[in-house]
């Protein structure tokens, strides 16, 4: 996913819905401030992720709009 431009992305809903991976390496993501995270990670299997900085984090961290689990977190890379 390194080779991913997300500048322009409004709207990651469900991106990693399901996902069975054990890791998410998310950090070269750049978030818009107002993207749509909608249960990005809604029954995703990972136990880590990363992100580019503490803003990603917070972002993905929160559970009441990505719909993370409780065994995923994610730290900066």
């Amino acid at each position: 996913l390194d080779t991913f431009d997300t500048r322009s992305v409004e709207n990651m809903s469900s991106m990693f819905y399901e996902n069975k991976s054990s890791t998410l390496d998310l950090s070269s993501f750049i978030l818009k401030e107002d993207v749509d995270l909608t249960s990005m990670f809604g029954i995703a299997k990972a136990r880590i992720g990363y992100a580019k900085d503490e803003k990603s984090i917070n972002k993905f961290n929160d559970n009441t709009i990505t719909s993370i689990s409780s065994t995923l977190k994610f730290v900066v890379k």
